[in-house]
């Protein structure tokens, strides 16, 4: 699993897509999903001001077609970075205990794909959940 991952992120920074068709390393267009392959999107949502968030995912096939979705609620308040870092790793952990191992992940926070990307670290609870995601991975 963890070969196929870092091959993967080697190769394409577009199978790292972000919503606003940008990436780290610049545009990025919609690819077909490659064969053997799975999708999945992570996002969060957040109403300012309350004290909960929420997570949710969604997996398609390289037919584009839905496999399955989860969302999960927090009662905690957090940052938009935060609740997007949190989706990602809600989302790492459960491909994994699907034991999905070639997938392309999209997030729509370009903050949280980049330092991801970039091994940036964050002294936060940001960087914290990033490198909880990045564990999964060694």
């Amino acid at each position: 699993m963890v070969s196929d991952w870092r091959e993967a992120q080697s190769k394409a920074q577009g199978y790292m897509q972000i919503v606003g068709n940008t990436v780290a390393k610049g545009q990025v267009k919609w690819q077909k999903t490659p064969s053997g392959w799975y999708k999945v999107n992570a996002d969060a949502a957040i109403q300012e001001g309350s004290t909960w968030f929420k997570v949710g995912m969604v997996l398609k096939n390289d037919k584009g077609e839905f496999v399955s979705g989860m969302h999960k609620g927090f009662e905690e308040e957090v940052s938009i970075p935060e609740a997007e870092a949190i989706g990602l790793y809600e989302a790492l952990m459960w491909i994994d205990d699907m034991g999905i191992q070639q997938v392309i992940l999209e997030c729509d926070s370009l903050v949280v794909v980049n330092a991801l990307i970039k091994s940036t670290t964050f002294v936060s609870e940001v960087g914290t959940t990033l490198e909880f995601c990045r564990s999964i991975f060694r």
